[in-house]
């Protein structure tokens, strides 16, 4: 089952923090070793890739070209 699918039998249990926490943990646990280290390997790359941007000035990061409705398009 994958994050955000429905559950058969699911409840209105992980509406507090508590059982939101609760439901995080036994998904974790369903998870095999292949599947945590998948996801582990997943998580460095986003955080690899969210480091790298957070290095770049804002200027760069902005696409070069005007976007329709930009002040430079309309003058």
């Amino acid at each position: 089952m994958k994050h955000g699918e429905a559950r058969e039998g699911s409840s209105w249990e992980a509406a507090t923090w508590e059982g939101a926490r609760r439901a995080r943990l036994r998904r974790a646990l369903e998870l095999t070793v292949g599947e945590r280290l998948e996801s582990l390997e997943h998580l460095a790359e986003v955080s690899n890739a969210l480091y790298e941007a957070g290095k770049k000035p804002v200027v760069e990061r902005r696409s070069e070209e005007p976007r329709e409705g930009d002040r430079k398009a309309e003058e």
